[in-house]
């Protein structure tokens, strides 16, 4: 017994509030792989903390990350109903591995209690680069604060994979369709931010390979930013930019209910076709 770990426990759990159930029980980091993604779901923050391809490596035959130590993070800021605010990235979410038919469900609960929670669901099917992932919630009504925004963000740097770095930065740009069909692009260098309206899906693309969000219903206002992190090309480096995405998410019944896909894969049209969103484009 160490009275130190105590005391950590107690102000975590003042800090976590309703949601200090979730420190009882030690969730477990989750690894799946379907024939072309090799992922590793981490049980703080309950998202991606690894995305392999498992069909590719780079120009050095080093295994293509398109997420791996730190480059990426998904987070949910909100407020609760006793003044708490909390952010999904640093919270301990438990798993659960279920088959359906040939595909793979990874549920990552954020727990008020064993019937009360905030879920990650994610649906992998085989040899496909497109997982299903739905945030949803159940028995949260009373302790979401729903009168404060709720803000969902996502982040990635790129990791550099061609051997020409300049060729590479030229093509790795934050592509996205809004107004049901207009693409547009951040700028390719510098720093850029866009504020977006409806916007269908976002894509952090790297040349050769990228990360999309599809949303099933328009987002109605994303703001959206790029930097450029490649300063002098003749130097050795292991990223080229950084990108983000933040919006806000709506409550449905005081509860979480939203539909995402979530696309790792090559920035071929081919495969890109294959989804009827248009992403080939």
């Amino acid at each position: 017994f160490n009275p130190e770990d105590s005391l950590q426990q107690i102000q975590l759990q003042k800090k976590l509030g309703a949601f200090a159930f979730s420190l009882t029980k030690k969730g477990e980091d989750v690894t799946v792989n379907n024939g072309v993604l090799n992922l590793k779901f981490s049980s703080v923050g309950g998202h991606l903390a690894e995305v392999k391809l498992d069909k590719f490596v780079d120009f050095d035959s080093i295994p293509i990350y398109l997420v791996k130590n730190n480059n990426a993070s998904f987070n949910i800021n909100f407020g609760t109903t006793d003044s708490r605010i909390l952010n999904t990235k640093t919270l301990p979410f438990q798993s659960q591995v279920t088959k359906n038919g040939e595909n793979t469900l990874v549920s990552m609960k954020l727990k008020v209690s064993e019937s009360k929670y905030l879920e990650y669901l994610y649906v992998i099917k085989p040899n496909d680069y497109m997982i299903d992932f739905t945030i949803k919630s159940q028995g949260l009504g009373g302790i979401i604060n729903g009168s404060q925004d709720i803000e969902l963000s996502w982040e990635q740097t790129s990791k550099r994979h061609d051997e020409s770095i300049s060729y590479e930065n030229r093509y790795t740009r934050l592509t996205y369709q809004h107004d049901g069909g207009d693409i547009d692009k951040l700028s390719q260098t510098g720093e850029d931010e866009e504020e977006v309206e409806d916007l269908d899906w976002l894509s952090f693309r790297q040349h050769f390979f990228s990360s999309i969000l599809v949303s099933d219903t328009p987002l109605k206002s994303v703001t959206l930013s790029s930097k450029d992190l490649v300063e002098d090309e003749d130097i050795d480096t292991l990223y080229t930019k950084t990108f983000g995405a933040k919006t806000k998410l709506a409550l449905s019944g005081n509860e979480f209910n939203t539909n995402f896909g979530l696309f790792y894969g090559p920035t071929e049209s081919t495969i890109l076709s294959n989804y009827d969103k248009n992403l080939e484009e």
